[in-house]
């Protein structure tokens, strides 16, 4: 029996396995930004780089 899993996780999950298993990570990363609207400056603030 397998253990019910959180969406959001898996969803995290795909995006940085697609992003890391990318030919051109920048470009991946990009399309997932603009898929859900989130700015550069937004997710380097979230993610606490500059």
């Amino acid at each position: 029996m397998s253990e019910a899993t959180d969406p959001r996780e898996d969803l995290a999950e795909r995006i940085a396995g697609e992003i890391t298993l990318s030919d051109d990570p920048g470009a991946t990363l990009r399309k997932w930004r603009t898929d859900f609207g989130v700015s550069q400056t937004d997710l380097a603030d979230h993610l606490d780089v500059s």
